[in-house]
């Protein structure tokens, strides 16, 4: 599939997925908790300041933005590409005259070198089609000083789920994530040597009550956009029973199916100029 059409189509799943994102995003709000966390460990937010700017890259429906308006006196910039997701955010900061919603690419992002002082990006750069321009990007408009956070899958993410598929066909119905070394790799390649980057990884697990609400979960979340060799139609009835059937493997003593996830954080601190 031509890159613009899956750019499309990712753009669109978020849109589409803006009204019920909410209801099913809590393990993105956990790991986004998290890096703000390992953020506050190495005092990043300590110079953000009235004359100071933050920006939250894929800000979805502005949880997270909502939050540093909340708590820091600064001019807030909350971007996504999917307007859908920004009719939310704006209502969710109708009354916050400190932050402005932009539509935009993480891939393009239209702000000026050396502009923010602190990029918060939960979750989102995995969907870019080429994320060395996005960290390329992120590394231009961050102030000397200033320090970036981005979350991302790593590859054991949605192992069952991948290992349940491959049983069936060929096809890339789970996308394919970043290994810690692999990432580590692209941010040597991408980053200049003065860098500062940390990667740390963490798992988290999911737990299902059936292989229907899991899937129902992606999709609310728009998750459910596969990037690579892509089967034609849509699942149908018999290839779902066969799913499920793969996917019951997994069922635990509980009576439960775990959902794997492994979480890259990624610490990006640009240094001082002197």
């Amino acid at each position: 599939m031509p890159r613009l059409n899956i750019k499309t189509r990712i753009t669109g799943n978020f849109s589409q997925a803006a009204d019920r994102y909410d209801q099913s995003a809590q393990l993105q709000r956990t790991i986004g908790e998290q890096l703000c966390a390992q953020l506050d460990e190495r005092q990043a937010f300590d110079d953000i300041d009235a004359a100071s700017v933050w920006l939250d890259l894929g800000c979805g429906t502005g949880h997270f933005a909502e939050k540093f308006q909340q708590t820091y006196n600064a001019q807030g910039l909350a971007m996504d590409i999917a307007f859908g997701m920004l009719t939310r955010t704006r209502q969710r900061m109708s009354n916050a005259s400190t932050v402005l919603v932009l539509n935009a690419d993480a891939e393009f992002i239209p702000l000026k070198p050396d502009s923010v002082n602190l990029i918060f990006s939960n979750f989102v750069v995995q969907w870019c089609l080429e994320l060395r321009r996005a960290i390329a990007e992120c590394w231009r408009i961050l102030k000397p000083g200033a320090w970036c956070a981005l979350s991302l899958p790593g590859e054991g993410t949605l192992k069952e789920l991948q290992a349940s598929w491959s049983l069936l066909d060929n096809f890339d119905h789970v996308n394919h994530f970043y290994s810690e070394e692999a990432l580590t790799q692209l941010m040597r390649e991408t980053l200049p040597a003065e860098a500062t980057v940390e990667i740390t990884r963490q798992a988290y697990v999911n737990r299902y009550k059936s292989l229907i609400d899991l899937l129902k979960d992606l999709k609310n979340i728009g998750a459910n956009t596969a990037t690579g060799k892509t089967s034609p139609g849509l699942m149908g009835k018999t290839q779902l029973t066969s799913l499920q059937k793969n996917y019951e493997h997994y069922r635990q003593a509980d009576g439960l199916l775990p959902a794997s996830y492994e979480v890259l954080n990624v610490l990006i601190k640009k240094p001082k100029m002197h």
